[in-house]
């Protein structure tokens, strides 16, 4: 048994700014509030995947890529592929705005900082 009170992972800047483009197109800004104070540390949230790969391939470590899960609800496989084709489209939509305006990874990473403070702000109200 392990006595840890926090998890690393492995979750990069471009995972990070693909979920929060996700949030935001799917119409679930109000999940930015949610997980704040978590048990879980994203230590290379503003790392790009492309430097992490490097890194990993100069020291001989393993990378798979993306650690960005698929959906993690029971749903139907119509909602699956759904969500699948959205994943796919913001990918694109967010290797298009990076290309065309490099740094918008790390704005979209502090815009949902941002959110998430003012959603959480927002919940707390709620709750009085």
């Amino acid at each position: 048994k392990v006595r840890a009170n926090k998890l690393a992972t492995g979750r990069t800047l471009d995972d990070e700014a693909l979920e929060s483009l996700e949030k935001v197109v799917s119409g679930k800004i109000e999940s930015f509030g949610k997980g704040k104070g978590s048990k879980e540390m994203r230590i290379l949230m503003e790392c790009p995947a492309d430097e992490v790969e490097f890194y990993a391939k100069a020291l001989g470590l393993p990378f798979s890529g993306s650690t960005v899960s698929g959906p993690r609800s029971a749903r139907d496989r119509k909602t699956k592929t759904q969500d699948r084709r959205l994943k796919t489209a913001v990918k694109e939509l967010l290797g298009c705005l990076e290309k065309g305006h490099p740094g918008s990874r790390y704005q979209i990473l502090r815009s949902a900082g941002s959110l998430a403070d003012a959603m959480q702000g927002k919940n707390k109200k709620e709750k009085v």
